[in-house]
C-alpha cells in the first residue's frame, strides 16, 4: 500500500507519505500491532486537537487562496480588485470595466501574524505528541525487538542488547567415571 519500491524515508512515491487525519489513524490502528496502541492514541489526540485543525485551516488558506497563480494576479477581494460595473443612464449594469492598474491588496492583511501564531501553537502540540510517542516506543522496544533497549537520561542515548538466557540445559558431554 505504500507504493512500488517503497524504501523507508527515501521513497518519493505519493502513497508512501501518510496524512494525519482520522481515517489514516483508523487505518494505522487496524494495521499496527497492539503494542503501538498508546502511540496511535497520541496521534489520534493530535489529529483531533484544535491546534492541528488550525494548522490545516491556515495551510489551506495560505496555499490555496493566497498564492499567486500568475504574475498578472493583482487582487482577489472586494476592495483590491480593479474591476467596476458599467451602468447605463437608468442605473442598470450593462458591462464590466477592468483597468490596467492595481490597488493595494488588503485581503491578506494580518495573515502573517495569524500564520505565525497558529504555527507556534501547532509546533508545541506536535512536539508534545512526538515526545509521548518516543517515550512509548522506547518502553515497548524490548518487546518488539527481542530485547534491544535505548535509555535516555536527558543528555545522551545508551543502547543495549539483552542477551537471552539459555532456552534449555546444555546437553551433557561425555562422562568420566570416578575411577578414571
Amino acid at each position: 500500500m505504500l507504493g512500488p519500491g517503497y524504501q523507508p524515508f527515501e521513497t518519493e512515491h505519493r502513497d508512501a507519505w501518510l496524512s494525519l487525519n482520522k481515517d489514516e489513524v483508523k487505518r494505522l490502528r487496524r494495521t499496527l500491532p497492539t503494542a503501538h496502541r498508546s502511540a496511535i492514541n497520541h496521534l489520534e489526540a493530535l489529529a483531533k486537537s484544535l491546534e492541528w485543525q488550525a494548522l490545516l485551516d491556515i495551510r489551506s488558506e495560505n496555499f490555496h487562496r493566497w498564492r499567486k497563480e500568475h504574475e498578472s494576479v493583482i487582487g482577489v477581494d472586494a476592495t483590491s480588485g480593479i474591476g467596476r460595473d458599467i451602468l447605463d443612464h437608468d442605473g442598470n449594469v450593462t458591462g464590466r470595466s477592468v483597468g490596467g492598474h492595481s490597488r493595494r491588496h488588503t485581503a491578506g492583511d494580518g495573515l502573517t501574524e495569524k500564520t505565525t501564531a497558529v504555527a507556534g501553537d501547532g509546533l508545541r502540540v506536535i512536539a508534545e505528541t512526538l515526545t509521548s510517542i518516543i517515550e512509548d516506543t522506547l518502553s515497548i522496544l524490548p518487546e518488539i525487538t527481542g530485547g534491544y533497549t535505548i535509555d535516555y537520561d536527558g543528555k545522551r542515548l545508551k543502547q543495549s542488547w539483552q542477551i537471552p538466557g539459555p532456552q534449555s540445559a546444555a546437553p551433557a558431554g561425555p562422562q568420566e567415571d570416578a575411577d578414571g
